[in-house]
């Protein structure tokens, strides 16, 4: 982290080493300074589109992580990543994931829908979650399906989900969190 902070303070504007080192602070779970590192990334003129799409992503995942922020704050970020690259996934997994655990179904639908459109990127290489595309996003759409109610959805999702590469406990898990939604819808 030294090396990266003497390099900000040669250069203030290289947004590579404040990456870095907003990095460094993720590792060590710092996340604040961490936060504060990102927001800067975004907040430059850096014509670096990788750079600012993820700087765009980590700053909603931290913000939601750190939970006093308004999720709409973490979703204005994850909005803003998807705008950069459209063809990427990520940000529309994070953010139907975050309004999922935040309780706004429809919207995780919402973002869960947009995202299970989406195929892996063909000439993209950075930073690319493969299992994000091959069994997050449509066990994330599972989910939203289930708490809007949507069984046959919810049904069609859950076997794509179960072909998957996925490990074997998140499917255990996953099955108990489905069976637990249409039980309580019963009740």
């Amino acid at each position: 982290m030294h090396e990266w902070r003497k390099q900000i303070a040669r250069d203030p504007n290289d947004v590579s080493a404040i990456f870095a080192l907003a990095n460094a602070h993720v590792s060590l779970e710092e996340f604040v300074p961490a936060l504060r590192n990102y927001e800067k990334v975004t907040l430059s003129a850096t014509q670096d589109t990788n750079i600012r799409w993820a700087a765009f992503l980590n700053v909603g995942e931290l913000r939601g992580k750190l939970g006093y922020y308004p999720t709409s704050e973490s979703l204005d970020a994850f909005n803003a990543a998807f705008h950069l690259k459209p063809y990427r996934v990520e940000p529309l997994y994070q953010a139907a994931k975050l309004c999922r655990e935040k309780q706004s179904y429809p919207m995780a639908f919402v973002y869960a829908t947009a995202a299970v459109a989406i195929p892996v990127p063909e000439n993209e290489t950075f930073m690319i979650d493969i299992d994000t595309y091959t069994w997050k996003v449509p066990l994330e759409f599972a989910w939203a399906a289930a708490h809007m109610g949507f069984k046959e959805m919810t049904r069609d999702a859950m076997h794509e989900f179960l072909e998957s590469n996925a490990p074997t406990s998140v499917k255990d898990e996953a099955l108990n969190v489905i069976k637990k939604v249409f039980i309580d819808e019963r009740s």
